[in-house]
């Protein structure tokens, strides 16, 4: 989700989902909800090792495309007034991307607009079937003065996830976050695993919690004060 506030302008973009997993000559929707107010809807194609162009935008009902060789997307506005979606019909393996939506934070369009960008929803093309659920648990080290937790999650695909911290409150946790890279590093696995540490003072006596959202607004959870006995907790809320 971004954000951006240009005096009492406000607008922000999500895209819940981190991926969708179709076959080729399939169809994919990809959707963007919009916070705020907007009056044009963009849309971009980032592949890998090129930079992102944008593939068309959606005003007043209508659709404008940049290349006339991209007329196998569609955008519309849905009924829920604050969501965009992009449509992609008979998929293939080049249609392979990030896509995202995009938007000027002024409904008016200024000088000095600046254009925001949702979080991106990326698009593998296979005939594997995305895992529902991704398995989830806590590791704990201390050292000295410091305690150590490592969320570990594994067994998902495709391999692509969003991972973050928050405390008991809520609040998302930024400081002292290190979060690892997807394993294996390649397209082709059959399942995933990933993993993040956050380290605090040894006596912070705080419960932490580590999210991760999935294919399917599917959001879990893991925390890091355990009753006795048990080793994790692995909490799904599928988000509508």
């Amino acid at each position: 989700m971004k954000k951006h506030i240009v005096g009492l302008l406000s607008i922000y973009l999500t895209q819940s989902e981190p991926s969708k997993t179709r076959g080729k000559t399939r169809t994919a929707l990809i959707k963007c909800q919009v916070t705020g107010t907007t009056a044009v809807m963009h849309w971009y194609r980032h592949k890998p090792g090129e930079g992102p162009e944008r593939i068309l935008y959606w005003s007043a009902g209508k659709v404008v495309y940049d290349k006339e060789s991209d007329k196998k997307f569609s955008a519309r506005q849905e009924s829920n007034k604050n969501v965009y979606s992009l449509t992609i019909d008979d998929i293939s393996s080049d249609d392979a991307a990030m896509y995202y939506c995009a938007s000027w934070d002024d409904p008016y369009h200024t000088v000095d607009d600046t254009k925001i960008f949702g979080s991106g929803t990326k698009l593998v093309v296979t005939d594997k079937q995305a895992t529902p659920t991704a398995q989830g648990e806590m590791l704990h080290h201390v050292e000295d003065s410091k305690e150590t937790y490592v969320c570990l999650v594994h067994n998902f695909f495709p391999n692509v996830i969003r991972m973050y911290w928050e405390d008991k409150e809520g609040k998302k946790i930024s400081d002292n976050v290190v979060q690892g890279e997807v394993w294996p590093p390649r397209e082709d696995a059959d399942s995933y695993s990933v993993s993040s540490w956050l380290t605090v003072n040894k006596d912070s006596n705080k419960e932490y919690i580590c999210q991760y959202e999935r294919e399917g607004s599917v959001k879990q959870s893991v925390h890091t004060q355990l009753p006795t006995g048990i080793s994790y907790i692995a909490k799904t809320v599928y988000i509508v």
